[in-house]
């Protein structure tokens, strides 16, 4: 009798460390969740930034209950191409929230190459990578308060590899793709911070 009842009280304490702090933590976005976002990304002079802009918008769209859009695109689109302030997005836009994320500090490396030999294999491996540094701002458009801001690091890295031994030769050809490079890190520096 003895034995069960600390057999249950074990359980019992057990279980209440294991579940005792595990409630999800919302995202700093997901606490507005139903307003409208507004998202500006800027980079350093990179032709490819309104396909980064659009690839955040939807990666954003996906995890979070907001209607995301770009305010860029909706003010040049209308009569209104010459205003880009804060009060225009909130009164003729119509946005709650607006995030500028800036992506900078883009760094490509280029081909590095690592060898392995052994006894009945060689494997070439050729791998480009993409650091960057993101740094962002969310702002409340009806109280023009900052509401969070902060920076993370992205990292991402592609590799084409040859591999020859005993069961013949095997090739992993691909172009090296600088934007999907930056793309990999930037949303991988977007999941590092606490916006999602």
């Amino acid at each position: 009798m003895n034995y069960r009842r600390s057999l249950f009280l074990f359980i019992l304490v057990l279980t209440v460390l294991v579940f005792s702090g595990c409630e999800d933590k919302e995202s700093i976005l997901g606490q507005y969740a139903g307003g409208r976002l507004g998202v500006i990304l800027e980079t350093d002079e990179l032709p490819i930034e309104p396909s980064l802009e659009t690839t955040l918008i939807n990666y954003i769209k996906k995890r979070i209950d907001l209607q995301v859009v770009n305010p860029k695109l909706l003010a040049d689109s209308g009569p209104y191409y010459l205003y880009s302030d804060e009060h225009f997005y909130r009164d003729q836009l119509g946005l709650d929230l607006l995030l500028i994320v800036k992506v900078s500090n883009i760094n490509i490396s280029e081909a590095k190459p690592s060898i392995r030999v052994w006894s009945k294999n060689l494997d070439v491996k050729v791998t480009n990578s993409c650091s960057l540094t993101l740094s962002y701002t969310l702002r409340d458009l009806h109280s023009t308060e900052i509401l969070h801001l902060g920076q993370s690091h992205g990292f991402s890295e592609d590799s084409t590899r040859i591999r020859a031994g005993e069961s013949g030769i095997h090739f992993k050809f691909k172009e090296v793709n600088h934007y999907e490079l930056i793309e990999k890190a930037m949303l991988k520096a977007i999941r590092a911070t606490d916006l999602l």
